[in-house]
């Protein structure tokens, strides 16, 4: 998720008209770094990533080509894995225990 996020916070940031490219640049990372470490999906290439999608020469299509070949990287790495008994990969699939108990402190 961390990839994802630091491009779509790239290319929003690249938008932003009146912004020069080191103010934009510095920017995409600061609050892409912040978003991703709020959500707990650290990730220092998405980091990377915001900075280069808020050069502005970037398109939409690129970053679904991008996520793409995340998702076939994913799917790849998750079936190599899981072809032994030994090593499951991976063991954990969301943040079910994270919005458990975010939830149940909303409850009482």
């Amino acid at each position: 998720f961390g990839q994802a996020i630091g491009m779509s916070i790239g290319m929003a940031i690249s938008k932003a008209a009146g912004l020069e490219l080191w103010l934009r640049q510095s920017l995409s990372a600061a609050v892409a770094v912040g978003c991703m470490s709020k959500l707990g999906t650290i990730h220092p290439p998405g980091g990377a990533l915001a900075i280069v999608f808020s050069a502005g020469n970037n398109t939409w299509n690129q970053v679904g080509t991008h996520l793409a070949g995340d998702l076939i990287a994913i799917a790849i790495a998750a079936w190599i894995n899981n072809l032994s008994y030994i090593r499951q990969y991976p063991t954990f699939w969301g943040v079910t225990d994270y919005w458990s108990d975010f939830i149940s402190c909303w409850k009482n």
